[in-house]
C-alpha cells in the first residue's frame, strides 16, 4: 500500500536501497561524469517551507543548503542533526537526490526529493527510535533556488550541529 511501512521501513526508502545495490561501478569516462554529477549541487540554497506531510497549517521556514557533496537544513542544525551526503541521479532536466542527517539524540532525517527549473521539491521522514517508543512522521520541503550561494563548509556546520546543547534553540524548531 502506498506510504505503509513495511517493519519500519518506508517504502521509498527500500526502492533507493534497491536502485544502490542494482548500479554498476563506474569505469572510465563514466567515472568523471558520476563524480560531477555528485556534486552538481554544491553551492546551492534552496529556501522555502518544511511542513508536516498532512498538517499544511504548521509551516515552518527552512533553508537547505548543498556544499562539499554535503547538505543540511537550517532548522536542523540548531538541533544536532549534522550534514549528511547526498546521492543523485540526472533525468533529462531533473535532478533527483536523497540524503540522511542524522542526530545522536533526535533521530535520522529521510530527505527524497527532485529539482526542476530551479524549484526544489522534498518528501522527507523522521523517524527517531526509542526502546519504549519510536517516532515515525512524514514532512515535506517546497524550496525555490536562491541567488545567494553557499559559502559555509560542511565540516563547520557539523562542527556546529554537534555543539547543539550549547546552542539557544527555540523548542518548537527542534523536534523531540
Amino acid at each position: 500500500m502506498p506510504g505503509r511501512f513495511v517493519r519500519g521501513v518506508h517504502p521509498t526508502a527500500i526502492l533507493a536501497a534497491l536502485a544502490l545495490a542494482a548500479a554498476s561501478p563506474v569505469r572510465g569516462d563514466d567515472a568523471d561524469a558520476a563524480a560531477k554529477a555528485h556534486g552538481r549541487l554544491d553551492g546551492m540554497r534552496f529556501v522555502g517551507a518544511f511542513a508536516p506531510e498532512s498538517a499544511p497549517a504548521d509551516v515552518k521556514q527552512d533553508i537547505l543548503f548543498f556544499g562539499d557533496g554535503h547538505f543540511w537544513s537550517d532548522n536542523c542544525v540548531p538541533c544536532g542533526f549534522a550534514p549528511g551526503v547526498y546521492w543523485l541521479r540526472l533525468d533529462g532536466d531533473a535532478i533527483h537526490f536523497r540524503g540522511v542527517m542524522e542526530s545522536p539524540e533526535r533521530g535520522r532525517f529521510t530527505y527524497v526529493g527532485v529539482i526542476r527549473a530551479g524549484h526544489l521539491s522534498a518528501t522527507i521522514n523522521w523517524r527517531r527510535e526509542r526502546w519504549y517508543w519510536s517516532i515515525d512522521r512524514n514532512f515535506r520541503f517546497e524550496g525555490t533556488l536562491s541567488a545567494k550561494a553557499v559559502t559555509e563548509r560542511a565540516a563547520r556546520v557539523a562542527r556546529i550541529a554537534a555543539a547543539e546543547g550549547e546552542l539557544p534553540k527555540p523548542p518548537e524548531v527542534c523536534p523531540l
